[in-house]
């Protein structure tokens, strides 16, 4: 993959944001994006997937540092055991959509349940 190829694909994996470490990621999340999948910057240049599967997050008091667990898929093959993320305090994070926060339309938008009133 070329270089231009990759600036291109980082860029619109970003779509405004901005790089930050994995605990910074993480936090923002619910269940402290337990099940979710994260990814760092320079795994972009390969054409396989490559991102970590996050199974168990531990912060610290200040929530600003944080020891993180998941399954690694590297360049496409995914491990079939549980390991430390390595690297997280490194600005090269970025959460991966899932498919379903891309189809659905309230994911992050708060919205009043509907009352319904019987018709007499």
């Amino acid at each position: 993959m070329s270089q231009g190829n990759v600036a291109q694909k980082i860029s619109q994996m970003l779509k405004g944001r901005r790089l930050t470490n994995l605990p910074k990621v993480l936090n923002r999340l619910k269940y402290y994006g337990i099940g979710r999948k994260v990814t760092r910057s320079m795994w972009m240049r390969y054409d396989e997937p490559s991102y970590w599967t996050v199974t168990r997050v531990l912060f610290k008091e200040d929530m600003l540092r944080a020891k993180a667990w998941g399954v690694l898929t590297f360049r496409g093959k995914t491990e079939n055991r549980i390991r430390e993320i390595r690297s997280s305090r490194k600005k090269q994070w970025i959460l991966i959509d899932t498919d379903e926060e891309i189809k659905n339309p309230f994911v992050g938008k708060r919205h009043e349940p509907k009352i319904s009133t019987p018709d007499n």
